[in-house]
């Protein structure tokens, strides 16, 4: 695969393979060449290995497309439809998760490495993708599990500043019905999760 490709370049290459005794065989082998699809054509083909380097059609007027908001705005509408046709296919079951991050992944990284001598293009297309690689499920999965972590971590910080100052109050000889009657205005509890606590901590 040719990601850069002039006028002057070959639709082909030639192999060649030395035999026993001398002999050498030529192959013929096509070129693709990434300035040759469309994005109509790569999800047409199912060919989203081409996705991340989508951004080399527009190398040789990234400088132009740096000084240009209209065009900026363009190459970021078409990035938006790569991205917007890729869920879609993910969605249908035509992409795994895997093969979707991976993509999402390869084309943030090309994009950035080939933009980076113009600031315009390298910002905005950066803000574009990099908002999709933070929503991808691997980010998501972090996401939440440090969420349930921390719900976790609270609820057992509490429990045991519960259970702390349940002991206290039994030290201090105070009765169960005032250390229930307490317990609901600390920690604002209903008065049955309040005997569960006691029944769980006084009788241990």
């Amino acid at each position: 695969m040719l990601l850069k490709a002039g006028n002057e370049t070959a639709d082909k290459a030639i192999i060649e393979i030395c035999m026993p005794g001398g002999k050498v065989i030529n192959y013929d082998i096509p070129l693709i060449k990434i300035s040759d699809y469309t994005i109509e054509e790569i999800f047409r083909e199912k060919m989203f290995m081409l996705i991340p380097f989508y951004i080399f059609n527009y190398e040789s007027r990234l400088e132009d497309i740096n000084n240009s908001e209209e065009q900026l705005n363009q190459l970021l509408d078409d990035y938006e439809e790569l991205f917007t046709r890729l869920e879609k296919e993910q969605d249908s079951g035509n992409l795994s998760a895997v093969s979707y991050d991976a993509i999402i992944r390869l084309t943030y990284s090309v994009a950035y490495k080939l933009t980076m001598k113009q600031d315009n293009v390298q910002r905005k297309v950066g803000d574009v993708m990099g908002g999709k690689v933070l929503d991808l499920p691997c980010f998501k999965a972090y996401d939440q599990g440090l969420e349930q972590g921390l719900e976790q971590g609270r609820e057992q910080g509490i429990e045991q500043g519960i259970e702390a100052f349940i002991e206290d109050k039994i030290e201090d000889g105070i009765s169960v019905d005032v250390i229930k009657s307490k317990l609901c205005k600390r920690f604002v509890i209903s008065e049955e999760k309040s005997d569960e606590y006691i029944a769980k901590y006084i009788n241990q």
